[in-house]
């Protein structure tokens, strides 16, 4: 059990949602408990999956470009694949799955426009089945946890080898931020 959440645990979760460098004496100040009893519960909280503290990047003051993709897989077993392959690649934001098929909607960045393009050409290219996709603006939350590898690969999650892709050689795109061949401007790793 111990997913139920009290007055004093939201409270604790909002003020680091605000705040996450708020003090342990803030916090409790603010949930009305004792110090150790914000300590145990933040302990409580990720211990049970129900409190994650990790830094977000917002992708719209770096100017980044988002999409969302739509993909519907022929059969379940190439839909797994895909998502295993999607799962470590470092423009993938978020990938969610439709309740009513085999199909998925990710959403995804790049850190310009032709980059965004070769990116989704390159998956269309992967997916059997239907896809689509659309190029998408933030209203609300364009802060986003960026999957940020220090290790740099000869292939790309989606096994490409960014030196020999046509849409990377021809200057349209930066490369993977995970290949060794990577030229973006806005971010280094």
């Amino acid at each position: 059990m111990g997913r139920k959440l009290d007055i004093a645990d939201m409270k604790i979760i909002s003020s680091l949602q605000t705040d996450a460098r708020c003090s342990i004496t803030s916090l409790a100040r603010l949930a009305g408990v004792s110090r150790p009893t914000v300590m145990n519960k933040i302990k409580r909280l990720q211990k049970n999956g129900l409190l994650n503290l990790s830094a977000r990047t917002d992708l719209v003051k770096l100017n980044f470009k988002l999409a969302n993709i739509t993909v519907i897989f022929e059969s379940k077993e190439k839909g797994s694949e895909f998502i295993t392959r999607m799962k470590s690649c470092p423009r993938v934001l978020q990938i969610l799955q439709m309740l009513d098929g085999d199909g998925y909607t990710m959403l995804v960045y790049a850190e310009d426009g032709d980059t965004l393009i070769s990116f989704v050409e390159k998956l269309r290219n992967l997916v059997v089945g239907r896809f689509s996709w659309h190029r998408v603006k933030p209203m609300y939350g364009s802060e986003f946890i960026l999957n940020i590898f220090s290790e740099k690969k000869e292939m790309t999650p989606c096994d490409v080898k960014c030196s020999e892709c046509n849409y990377y050689k021809e200057y349209d795109c930066v490369g993977c931020p995970l290949s060794e061949d990577y030229v973006g401007r806005n971010i280094e790793v």
